[in-house]
């Protein structure tokens, strides 16, 4: 395990600048991505509010707070919607004041008309996040028609004819009326207002996603290059037997020593060390005077040993960012055919 960690803190170490450029770029691609794939196509979207509402009336509204009985907030706007909504709510209210809202709320089920916070269609309930002020807004796109529907459920409000409304109180700001060019312009401040705090957060929420799937996917890419370069580069990125011995000679591991005693011992025993590029002295050195006993041959290839009868031991060289892939997977094959215990000793650089 203590091998394990530290070559991934290596690897780490070695990549953080790649992997955290890659989160940057994928934030921010990922976030501006997704933000104009969410905006779809603004000329449908108008096709379809033109279709759905003929006239240029202007909306009709009124405003009104409601309060649960332990003195609470009442906020569920969306139960007080599904309530307008209903076939039979809108049947009861077109027959009543004589306009076609059913048939508009059933066209707007056709075209699939895209509702937004401050864009309810043809009937609807908006509220402000501040203060909590609830809107009953009809835009049928006639002004008349418009203020008689919103009349009929100010009345129905005003006699508690709402079930699920009648256990709670509801303060009415004004009466029904049509909305004034001052109120739009009032309500598309606020409404632009909010938009641009929840884009900043949507933004913010969207780019630190693309941040953590572009460190997983840049990390995954750069352990795919390891796993396939010209060069062992990290002890996770190659493959050995399950009856090799691995050692990790590593600067922050401190163990020149260790590495010494690794490959000399068992002493007497005639070694067979295999290594790409020429050994370091400390190690050469090493082994001409921990081995006096037994004989130590040293060569770049498994096969280039004139004779492998009195090796005990053959130990694997690799000089991490040195050792050629290619001649590794070499030494692995012929060693298959050779059954002689072998160590394996990675060696880091400082």
């Amino acid at each position: 395990m203590r091998n394990i960690r530290i070559e991934i803190m290596r690897f780490l170490k070695q990549n953080i600048k790649t992997i955290l450029l890659g989160a940057l770029l994928l934030g921010i691609i990922f976030s501006l991505g997704s933000i104009l794939l969410d905006r779809g196509n603004p000329e449908s979207e108008i096709e379809n509010d033109s279709e759905l509402i003929e006239g240029d009336g202007r909306p009709a509204f009124f405003n009104f707070y409601v309060e649960n009985p332990d003195g609470s907030i009442y906020t569920n706007t969306s139960i007080i919607e599904q309530y307008l909504l209903m076939d039979e709510t809108l049947e009861d209210v077109s027959q009543a004041t004589n306009t076609n809202l059913y048939e508009l709320f059933q066209k707007e089920l056709e075209i699939e008309y895209q509702r937004t916070p401050e864009d309810r269609g043809v009937l609807g309930v908006t509220m402000n996040p501040y203060s909590y002020r609830i809107s009953l807004v009809a835009n049928t796109g006639n002004e008349q028609d418009n203020l008689n529907i919103v009349q009929y459920f100010y009345e129905q409000m005003q006699n508690q004819e709402i079930d699920f409304l009648t256990t709670k109180d509801v303060y009415y700001f004004e009466e029904p009326a049509i909305q004034e060019l001052d109120e739009n312009i009032e309500l598309d401040e606020n409404s632009a207002s909010d938009a641009a705090s929840l884009n900043i957060v949507d933004i913010l929420i969207r780019f630190v996603i693309g941040s953590v799937l572009g460190v997983l996917l840049v990390t995954g890419i750069t352990v795919l290059m390891s796993l396939f370069s010209k060069k062992l580069k990290y002890s996770f990125t190659y493959s050995w037997d399950e009856k090799d011995v691995f050692f990790l000679n590593d600067p922050k591991l401190n163990n020149n020593d260790e590495l010494v005693q690794f490959i000399n011992f068992p002493k007497g025993n005639n070694k067979l060390v295999v290594s790409n590029e020429p050994l370091e002295s400390r190690i050469k050195s090493s082994l001409s005077t921990q081995n006096e006993e037994g004989q130590t041959l040293v060569t770049s290839s498994v096969t280039e040993a004139h004779s492998l009868e009195e090796i005990s031991e053959i130990i694997l060289i690799v000089n991490s960012n040195k050792t050629d892939r290619k001649w590794y997977k070499k030494q692995r094959r012929s060693l298959e055919m050779i059954p002689l215990p072998t160590k394996v000793v990675q060696i880091n650089a400082k």
